[in-house]
């Protein structure tokens, strides 16, 4: 972690790395993801697509201006300095309102998830908890807070890969007692079956599951040496 100091210019790469995955794979990944698969079908998997290169090239130019200008506030900043204060001031609340909703939505989730576990317990009160809880894990700072994200995410990351792991098995046949999918069920689904709707329609689920990659910009104030951490974090 660099000169062993903590709080200030301390996360690394890989921290960084792990942030930026962190958010993006939440509780609403999981969750939405079944809404956005009932919208568009198998073409689900298209939608993703798209939604994945228009985040590489926003996540591209947002990394080219915070290297070349790692300043608090990343897009806020920039969206100050070229579009005058109104557009910065505007973009910094839209933002701000944007994750507010999104905790949210984030702590029904999991509360959702965690009732399997606590069926008598409150999903508004569970999901107060959390939403108090993560509050509080903001606070412990930008080092402490890219360690512990480091490690959820790589629970998470863990998670998506035992359901590919399971899908495969699943298709192959390699669970006991469970008939083999086969590779040709595809075959029997429409692949469009919502047509360019449904598609439009699930682009609403994919784009934010991928909202949380802007954090690489705004902790560029926080890595340890910006020109080199950002390129290799994005």
């Amino acid at each position: 972690m660099g000169n062993g100091k903590t709080g200030e210019k301390g996360i690394s790469t890989f921290h960084l790395t792990m942030l930026g995955l962190g958010t993006i794979v939440g509780g609403s990944f999981f969750l939405g993801s079944g809404v956005a698969i009932q919208a568009a079908g198998p073409s689900i998997l298209l939608s993703f697509i798209l939604g994945g290169l228009l985040v590489y090239i926003i996540l591209y130019a947002l990394s080219e201006m915070t290297v070349a200008d790692p300043v608090p506030g990343s897009f806020r900043t920039y969206a100050e300095r070229s579009l005058g204060r109104s557009v910065g001031f505007i973009t910094g609340w839209v933002y701000w309102v944007g994750l507010i909703l999104a905790m949210s939505s984030e702590s029904i989730a999991a509360s959702t998830f965690l009732r399997e576990w606590f069926p008598s317990f409150s999903e508004v009160a569970m999901g107060m908890l959390i939403i108090v809880g993560i509050t509080l894990l903001n606070l412990l700072g930008a080092d402490y807070l890219s360690k512990l994200e480091s490690g959820l995410a790589a629970v998470k990351l863990l998670a998506i890969v035992g359901f590919i792991v399971i899908g495969l098995a699943l298709i192959a046949g390699w669970i006991p007692g469970t008939p083999a999918a086969g590779g040709g069920e595809l075959q029997n689904e429409a692949w469009f079956p919502g047509g360019i709707a449904g598609i439009a329609g699930s682009m609403l689920i994919v784009m934010f599951s991928y909202s949380g990659f802007e954090v690489i910009g705004l902790a560029a104030s926080e890595v340890e040496n910006p020109k080199k951490t950002i390129p290799r974090g994005h």
